[in-house]
């Protein structure tokens, strides 16, 4: 059975909460193919990590099985924390068939997808998330991964009087813009949205893991680039898990060692 620093998949650390891990992946026309679970006994997980970066998204992901789990590249791979979701990305390098023990898988989230597309527009008197949103339409929503109806796409509250790009990729694209618009992220999440949005460090989740005594907590004001935190030396080892919109907006690391959980 797989490790997370000191405690096993599916050991209730705390009272009602196991650690999960739910990873489901869908073939390219979208059918569920595969579900992997830590829940299932005999699970073949080992290792996984993925990481969600503030100016970005759902960035790379890698895992690593004891079995070949047979599914292929360019399937889509939506990741459960604690049966939620946490991560979507798509499948790029699948092992070989072979005779080996261990198996390893790794991809990336579909921010990539945005250099799929080079932009080549004239834009003048337009707010800014306005033009995000022209972009979105005209080269990626219907032909991508990257879905529509995002809510996250927030105002700037001024407008552009001149703009060209000139054969200028995506994510470069809106790199610029978020510069323009000044303290902004933008990326694709776990529901493959795109969002352009102010940047906010405040902490919106907090989860304690561990056989101690604290039974409750506040959230509060914390600065970007939170670590996570064992307590002292003694008998209670415990895992913190902070949730903040931040440089490093979330990074999980499981089995082998665990990370801060930012926004979800």
């Amino acid at each position: 059975m797989a490790n997370w620093g000191a405690f096993n998949w599916g050991e209730e650390l705390w009272e009602g909460l196991p650690i999960t891990a739910t990873l489901k992946f869908y073939d390219r026309l979208g059918d569920l193919a595969k579900i992997v679970s830590t829940t299932a006994q005999d699970s073949p997980l080992l290792k996984l990590s993925f990481e969600f970066l503030r100016d970005g998204g759902c960035g790379a992901f890698k895992f690593e099985t004891s079995e070949d789990i047979g599914i292929g590249r360019g399937y889509r791979l939506d990741l459960y924390l604690y049966q939620f979701l946490w991560y979507s990305g798509r499948m790029k390098v699948v092992p070989a068939t072979g005779t080996q023990t261990t198996f390893e898988y790794s991809g990336y989230g579909f921010f990539e997808q945005l250099d799929w597309k080079i932009v080549d527009e004239e834009y003048a008197d337009i707010e800014i998330s306005a033009l995000v949103e022209d972009i979105l339409t005209k080269y990626y929503y219907g032909r991508s991964d990257i879905l529509s109806g995002n809510e996250e796409i927030v105002s700037t509250g001024y407008s552009i009087e001149e703009l060209q790009f000139s054969d200028k990729f995506g994510k470069s694209t809106m790199q610029s813009l978020a510069e323009i618009a000044t303290n902004y992220e933008y990326g694709v999440d776990e529901e493959r949205h795109f969002y352009f949005r102010p940047y906010d460090t405040s902490i919106v989740e907090r989860l304690w893991l561990g056989r101690g005594d604290v039974k409750s907590f506040k959230a509060e004001e914390r600065t970007p680039n939170t670590t996570p935190t064992r307590s002292p030396a003694g008998n209670s080892p415990r895992v913190t898990l902070l949730s903040s919109r931040s440089p490093m907006s979330r990074m999980g690391n499981l089995p082998g060692g665990a990370r801060s959980h930012f926004r979800r």
